[in-house]
């Protein structure tokens, strides 16, 4: 028997979210602006799939993976270009929804996902999306209140030093 060492896995950061009911995701997806329907989550299609999180990854990532050209000399490398075309969208769709996935805390998101989803597995990635998006809002809406008070103390800060400089200038003269 030879003892065997490895590394430490690196572990990834586990993230809780509810699973939110049907009703619950179809009115949160409509508030980001993606209307889906409850036929969508009872019996997903793979169109309809790769348009939500198409949809999903340009509302909140500003990453719109189905309209970006595909560069004239990385489809030179093909004698038909046109029939590579969707296929390299595909995969970037894959790859862009996978690593932003991976970041909302879903590491099991796989190419499956989108070809041939489940109704249980796209239930519980789309409340791992909405979780994000309602902690996003949330941390946004105290960066803005952050900046106006910055903004704030820095105005107070201006009219200080303005004032020094004043008392200053009437203390040399």
């Amino acid at each position: 028997k030879t003892l065997e060492l490895t590394m430490p896995k690196k572990s990834k950061k586990q993230y809780s979210y509810p699973i939110l009911k049907r009703k619950e995701i179809i009115k949160c997806m409509k508030e980001l602006g993606i209307i889906i329907s409850d036929i969508d989550l009872k019996q997903p299609q793979e169109e309809k799939c790769k348009n939500i999180y198409s949809l999903i990854l340009e509302k909140l990532m500003g990453i719109n993976v189905l309209t970006k050209q595909i560069p004239h000399n990385k489809l030179s490398i093909f004698s038909y270009p046109s029939l590579h075309e969707s296929s390299i969208m595909n995969i970037r769709l894959i790859r862009e929804v996978t690593k932003f996935m991976s970041k909302v805390g879903v590491y099991d998101f796989s190419i499956s996902d989108l070809i041939s989803p489940e109704p249980s597995r796209t239930i519980r990635h789309l409340s791992a999306v909405i979780n994000f998006a309602r902690w996003r809002e949330h941390k946004n809406q105290i960066y803005l209140q952050e900046k106006v008070t910055i903004a704030s103390l820095n105005k107070k800060l201006k009219e200080i030093i303005s004032e020094n400089k004043k008392s200053a200038d009437e203390f040399v003269e």
